[in-house]
Formats: C-alpha cells, structure tokens, sequence
C-alpha cells in the first residue's frame, strides 16, 4: 500500500514509516504517547485563542489521554493499534 500512494496526495513521511511498520506488526516504539497530548493540548490552546473549532483534534487529543490513562502513555503510536484490536484480540 504506501508505494501506492507514494505518488498521490495521501503520501507523507509519516505513511511512509507506519504503514509498512503497521503492516509486518512491528510496534517498536519511535515515540510516546504522553508526548502527542502535550502536543495536542498545545494546539488545542491555540485553537481556542482563535477561536477555531478543532473537534477532530480534540477527539485525538482524548483517545491519547485515554491510551495514558489505562497505563500506555509511554509506548508508541502503534499502541493505538494494538489497544483497539476487536475484543477476540490479545492486546499487548
């Protein structure tokens, strides 16, 4: 799939990294969990100060804090995958 959409509008760096990653099951971390809702509460703030509505960022902004919550906030982006497997699934 992400040399599909090398080529289109869809492409980023970031599809470039996970989908691959996403797709051989590797949740090495490259990131945390706690470090997207500092992010996501700062772009939040400024949102607010503009007045601007941001409801796509704010629904992030709760899973992240939810994914901290349930003791995940140190583990990858790749946890939200691991974390919503359907209820069948092993998690973690």
């Amino acid at each position: 799939m992400p040399h599909v959409l090398r080529a289109g509008r869809a492409d980023s760096s970031i599809l470039q990294e996970y989908m691959p990653r996403f797709a051989a099951k590797d949740y090495r971390r490259t990131g945390r969990i706690y470090n997207m809702v500092k992010d996501l509460d700062g772009a939040l703030a400024l949102a607010r100060q503009t007045t601007t509505a941001m409801p796509s960022t704010a629904l992030c902004a709760d899973i992240h804090r939810m994914l901290t919550a349930a003791g995940l906030g140190g583990e990858d982006q790749a946890a939200l995958m691991e974390y919503f497997k359907g209820p069948d699934k092993e998690r973690f």
